[in-house]
């Protein structure tokens, strides 16, 4: 599941939100490698990314940096 900043999509608790596995391809097929920072209202948990709180996934693509922005 792919979001970017100026596309909104409401997440609840427990939701899947980034595959860390297909990032990694990603990566590698482009000769880089991986980095996602996570803020508030995300969690890893294995190979996924997975929200903890409810609200407005928000994501920086050029920095792969993901956020929950909720009240």
């Amino acid at each position: 599941m792919k979001s970017s900043q100026g596309s909104l999509q409401v997440v609840l608790p427990g939701e899947r939100i980034v595959d860390l596995q297909e990032q990694q391809q990603d990566a590698e097929e482009n000769g880089e490698a991986m980095s996602v920072c996570l803020g508030p209202g995300l969690i890893q948990t294995g190979d996924h990314v997975q929200a903890i709180n409810a609200g407005l996934l928000r994501h920086i693509p050029k920095e792969n940096k993901w956020w929950v922005q909720s009240n």
